[in-house]
């Protein structure tokens, strides 16, 4: 499995996870772990991925 197909699969499990901050987690330790692997343009996606993760643990938070 190429890196890229890597990244595709671990995206898919990333969705799955139950709350923002379970994703923002999984996101950073991926970068953490394989960010030497994966393109700039991978990154640059799960950082906005990660900012939008934010905004709904934000906006999850203002409404309990």
């Amino acid at each position: 499995m190429t890196p890229t197909e890597k990244y595709e699969a671990i995206k898919h499990k990333i969705a799955l996870k139950d709350t923002p901050a379970e994703r923002i987690s999984f996101m950073k330790a991926l970068i953490a772990l394989h960010g030497d692997q994966l393109s700039d343009e991978q990154i640059d996606d799960l950082k906005a991925n990660i900012r939008l993760a934010q905004e709904q643990e934000g906006q999850h938070a203002n409404n309990i």
